[in-house]
């Protein structure tokens, strides 16, 4: 490519008007050729981004144009070759892209380093065109490459909002379920408190009019001691239950009378006693027998 090629290509001037007889029939197959010269290499230096919806389209769109350029170059190489140039000055100067003036108001639309690049290899319009399907399906094949992995991570990023959304959906789950079970277990222990309000309430008219004698009370103390030292014994939960009994002994006793101060320490003593008899085996019941009766047996 003559030097001067590539000065003429900083004051381009785009094509000067020509008569009509000027107008080589051959320039038919230059002038489209040139045009879709151009508008590939503008394609070529956009960036579709990131989205993999817009990077395939932008590789259809260059699919498209390379195929173009391969049907240009037949047809200028089959149409419009050095012993086709015919008579017109414009045939001629678009076939030889190396000719200074006219010529390079054709390539105006290539890239100037493109051209400065191809320099020594390029003489004609067939080689400028080999060159850019060339270049143009290298690009193809490095966005196919850009396209695949862009897909990869759109896959990964959705998998990974899935399983989030998943995660949420279980832990929503997990917090309602322990949400209901505290909620189920208020009740349990609101309907047990009024039943043992109620129970207290009858006990207190019982004891407070003096229903029960002592061999009664003394009864009574007895039984509950033995339950409460088996059960404790045998493992089972005598929480609830020994605080059923001392509140059923301040309402017999009242605190700090002579009476407690006496009946408390036998009443202890005796849960003592009767819990060392199950744990030495001492007593005919077992702990199924002992965990069932202590289920079934009322309290007060």
């Amino acid at each position: 490519m003559k030097k001067g090629v590539f000065l003429l290509l900083l004051s381009l001037i785009g094509f000067s008007a020509h008569s009509s007889n000027e107008m080589d029939y051959n320039l038919r197959f230059a002038q489209p050729a040139y045009r879709e010269l151009g508008a590939t290499f503008r394609l070529l230096n956009q960036h579709p981004g990131n989205n993999p919806e817009k990077q395939l389209n932008y590789y259809k769109q260059l699919s498209q144009k390379v195929n173009l350029l391969k049907d240009l170059k037949h047809g200028v190489a089959s149409n419009f070759s050095k012993s086709y140039i015919g008579r017109g000055k414009l045939a001629k100067t678009a076939y030889y892209i190396d000719l200074n003036d006219l010529a390079m108001q054709y390539a105006g639309s290539v890239p100037y380093q493109f051209l400065k690049e191809h320099a020594q290899s390029i003489e004609t319009l067939p080689e400028l065109l080999e060159v850019a399907v060339n270049l143009s399906e290298k690009g193809l094949r490095s966005f196919k490459i850009q396209i695949k992995e862009s897909v990869r991570k759109r896959l990964e990023e959705e998998k990974l909002r899935e399983t989030r959304m998943i995660q949420s959906a279980q832990d929503i789950q997990e917090l309602e379920t322990l949400v209901s079970q505290v909620s189920d277990f208020t009740k349990q222990n609101d309907l047990k408190e009024q039943q043992q309000e109620k129970a207290n309430k009858k006990a207190e008219g019982e004891f407070s009019n003096r229903n029960e004698d002592e061999s009664e009370l003394t009864d009574r103390m007895a039984t509950y001691a033995a339950m409460l030292g088996r059960a404790t014994a045998c493992g089972i939960d005598t929480e609830h239950e020994f605080r059923l009994v001392g509140n059923w002994l301040d309402r017999v006793f009242p605190p700090g009378s002579n009476e407690q101060k006496t009946y408390l320490p036998i009443f202890m003593a005796g849960t003592e006693y009767h819990m060392n008899l199950q744990l030495n085996g001492e007593t005919p019941d077992s702990c199924l027998k002992i965990k069932h009766e202590y289920s079934v047996s009322p309290w007060p």
